[in-house]
């Protein structure tokens, strides 16, 4: 990281926190509607600028996603008395860091104390493991196209898991010295490699916190009024848009639709499979594709039309060549930390 980006990270924390109070203490003394609504709609604003205070790709999609998106919609559901906001008992230190960390309120101390140790090995896997794919990118160029997307597509998974799990640690361990509370962890994803459809990619294996939330905010009151295809191509959508807003904060560049069409995409294909296993399943006698074979099937589905309409802005616009460096910085500032030669 930056040493210049030590006074936004301040900044964006200051900020943010003072918007976090207006929701605590001024609008959840409001009626639940359209009135509580309005009253969110400057904090909200204001967490869509926060990202745009620093300058390095990592903490620029990190905060965009904590506050432009997860923030946001925690706090849509808040103003309709909705989601995990919307406890009166809560806390302002609970409230801050419900509205936007991957956490729970703890239901099994037991379970979660076992579950914290099986995370710690399994994140100290994945750091090593992106690790050796960050040490291999000077020689990047000898690769195959095919293959680099591929270590992209691994090393985009290992980040996103690695930078919720070690929010979710720090939250763990120093907010119920200060709360008196315990949390814990909300799943971020499920190995991918174990898939058994598009349905069981998107909605229990990977980016769980953002189900989690279009769930209730979109999936819900859409199949209420059209159904369940509709609500469901609805969540893939505002995915789809969310993911633009998302791209907008690393490109700086006008969204080009490619990626709101890639999820659009896996929403109707997601919607046709499961109509497809409804009437299959009628049947006697039919059964469902083994993992063995449905997990790569699927797995390559995605990876191609990813390579298609998800990636192509990305690379168009350098951004893996700044995340390449970034890395290599953090990594590098890691190696002299710990006083070892990873």
């Amino acid at each position: 990281m930056e040493g210049g980006e030590l006074g936004p990270i301040f900044n964006v924390c200051l900020m943010a926190t003072l918007g976090f109070s207006h929701c605590y203490f001024l609008s959840s003394r409001l009626p639940p509607g359209k009135l509580r609504l309005v009253s969110l709609l400057p904090v909200i604003y204001l967490f869509t600028q926060l990202p745009l205070l620093f300058s390095t790709v990592h903490l620029r999609i990190i905060s965009a996603f904590f506050l432009v998106w997860l923030a946001t919609f925690k706090l849509l559901l808040f103003s309709f008395s909705q989601g995990p906001l919307s406890d009166p008992d809560l806390s302002f230190l609970l409230f801050l860091a419900l509205s936007s960390l991957p956490i729970k309120l703890l239901d099994d101390p037991i379970r979660t104390r076992r579950l914290s140790l099986l995370k710690i090995f399994s994140y100290t896997l994945k750091f090593a493991l992106l690790t050796v794919i960050i040490s291999t990118y000077p020689r990047r160029y000898d690769y195959h196209w095919t293959f680099l997307l591929l270590v992209y597509g691994v090393h985009l998974y290992l980040a996103i898991d690695i930078v919720l799990g070690f929010v979710s640690f720090v939250t763990l361990f120093s907010i119920p010295i200060l709360a008196g509370k315990k949390f814990q962890f909300e799943p971020h994803s499920s190995p991918p490699y174990l898939t058994t459809s598009l349905q069981d990619f998107w909605g229990k294996r990977w980016n769980l916190m953002v189900t989690r939330l279009l769930h209730p905010a979109v999936y819900v009151p859409v199949k209420s009024y059209l159904g369940h295809s509709a609500g469901t191509i609805s969540a893939f959508m505002v995915s789809g848009a969310m993911h633009e807003v998302l791209f907008y904060y690393v490109t700086c560049r006008t969204p080009t639709g490619e990626v709101m069409c890639f999820f659009a995409l896996q929403g109707v294909c997601t919607a046709v499979e499961i109509g497809a296993k409804k009437i299959l399943g009628r049947r006697k006698g039919w059964k469902a594709l083994p993992t063995v074979a449905a997990a790569p099937l699927t797995v390559l589905f995605v990876l191609v039309t990813a390579q298609w309409l998800f990636l192509p802005q990305l690379l168009r616009n350098k951004v893996d060549e700044r995340v390449i460096y970034e890395s290599t910085v953090i990594l590098d500032a890691a190696k002299t930390v710990l006083g070892v030669d990873l």
